[in-house]
């Protein structure tokens, strides 16, 4: 059982819906994560983005607090988003909130793991 004072780090897990061009393309997803992380107040420390044939994308932002992972499936139009912060200053639903805007995406499925680190 966690209590408030526990919780020093938040693991937020979402599946979401957008186009495929969106989720095919590094440039578009690297760009969505990295406004999202500075939106959310995270840290930047490095973003890569990997473009695989025929189809799909995986984009990764270090953040000081942890990262942000988008493992695409444009061929199904989903994403997995992972967003793990660690400490008091990033909002991982903020940058969540941020990215669907950004890549006009819906969000299908959520899922909030409080980690005690």
């Amino acid at each position: 059982m966690h209590t408030p004072a526990d919780v020093k780090a938040r693991h937020l897990f979402a599946t979401i819906k957008a186009s495929p061009n969106t989720l095919n393309s590094p440039e578009k997803l690297q760009q969505a994560a990295l406004e999202a992380c500075e939106f959310g107040q995270a840290t930047v420390i490095e973003s890569r983005a990997h473009h695989f044939e025929p189809h799909g994308v995986t984009a990764f932002v270090i953040l000081a607090e942890s990262h942000f992972s988008i493992p695409t499936w444009p061929e199904r139009g989903t994403a997995a988003l992972d967003i793990f912060t660690c400490g008091d200053k990033a909002r991982p639903f903020a940058i969540l909130s941020k990215f669907l805007e950004l890549t006009q995406a819906s969000k299908e499925s959520w899922h909030l793991a409080p980690r005690e680190v």
